[in-house]
């Protein structure tokens, strides 16, 4: 599997993760953005501004997909 695959498996999977958190796919999909721009190098401060949001939203965004990482590689982990 090649960089591009895994990255698009890897966004695939957050979004379901983040539809479990959300009520709305929009929301899920706003999580699964902002967690793709920091992982670009992107400042908080950069992103909120960028999406036009609030750094606190920019900030809950980003722990709710850190959290999703951890149990994703701790499962992973467990597996193999």
């Amino acid at each position: 599997m090649d960089l591009a695959q895994t990255l698009v498996g890897a966004r695939e999977s957050l979004t379901r993760y983040a539809m479990s958190l959300c009520r709305r796919r929009a929301d899920a999909e706003d999580l699964v953005q902002t967690a793709f721009l920091r992982a670009q190098g992107m400042s908080g401060a950069d992103i909120a501004q960028a999406l036009g949001v609030p750094a606190a939203t920019v900030r809950t965004r980003l722990r709710a997909a850190r959290m999703y990482l951890q149990k994703h590689l701790e499962a992973q982990s467990q597996k193999g």
